[in-house]
């Protein structure tokens, strides 16, 4: 197990020496690039090590997003004013929770490989696939800049000690998914339902919350899936840290052995 206190330094370490897999953004009206920003910080503690910790997102609610309440990092999409990827996960942060990466607080740390993705379909076509890039930063200060929510975008932010995913079971919490209209294979196969890998992230007190609907109730589950959880493992990679898990489950077992 490496010590939360050299976290910082391995990553800064591992990743000034990764060259990112670089994606060209999508071709065409309906190509889409997005990029977020994952915020790291060590916490002083009484005794031993300092405390890792990264900060996830839960977007708010919104009728017709396809990320509607997910847990997240901060981020969105590179538009054609922004100078690089970069600067519009440096955006994005700025507008949805307060934060400005670009000032002394903070230092820049690296770039993760690039992903492409088919984002979730809103109906029956599927959606355009797109690249999202992530770009990883370092709070050097002691204490942490104040968050400013913004509440048509961001419910809630939350820091989480980097520990926790040292002791999760992936197998322990799947989410569960109903096909839109599955067809008959679909049903014969018993692929009606698919369980995608996911982990429950912590309640206080073992990280900081802030929200928008002030204390986190213990009944809200802080669910980590899909896209995040992916690029939760990207950065995990370089501290030497690893998870692995299933890309799906589902109810046929033919298919679960196969995956």
């Amino acid at each position: 197990m490496v010590g939360t206190c050299t976290l910082a330094e391995l990553l800064l370490s591992n990743l000034s020496a990764h060259r990112p897999r670089v994606l060209p953004p999508r071709s065409g009206p309906s190509g889409r690039h997005s990029s977020v920003a994952l915020i790291l910080r060590v916490v002083p503690e009484d005794k031993g090590a300092g405390r890792a910790e990264i900060l996830y997102i839960k977007r708010a609610t919104r009728d017709r997003d396809r990320w509607s309440g997910h847990i997240a990092f901060p981020g969105g999409h590179v538009e054609d004013d922004d100078e690089s990827p970069r600067h519009a996960a440096e955006r994005e942060t700025m507008e949805e929770i307060g934060l400005d990466l670009r000032c002394p607080e903070f230092d820049y740390v690296g770039r993760l490989d690039d992903r492409e993705i088919s984002p979730p379909s809103r109906g029956s076509r599927p959606s355009p696939k797109m690249v999202v890039s992530s770009f990883v930063f370092v709070q050097t200060s002691p204490r942490t800049p104040a968050l400013h929510l913004n509440p048509g975008e961001v419910a809630l932010a939350v820091w989480v000690p980097i520990s926790h995913f040292e002791k999760i079971s992936m197998k322990d919490h799947t989410l569960q998914m109903d096909l839109i209209r599955p067809s008959y294979a679909a049903r014969f196969f018993r692929l009606d339902q698919i369980h995608f890998p996911s982990i429950l992230l912590p309640h206080p007190p073992y990280h900081d919350t802030q929200s928008l609907s002030g204390p986190l109730s213990s009944d809200i589950d802080l669910v980590l899936w899909g896209l995040t959880l992916s690029i939760t493992s990207d950065l995990l990679t370089h501290a030497r840290m690893s998870l692995h898990y299933p890309l799906f489950r589902t109810n046929n077992s033919v298919l679960n052995h196969l995956s």
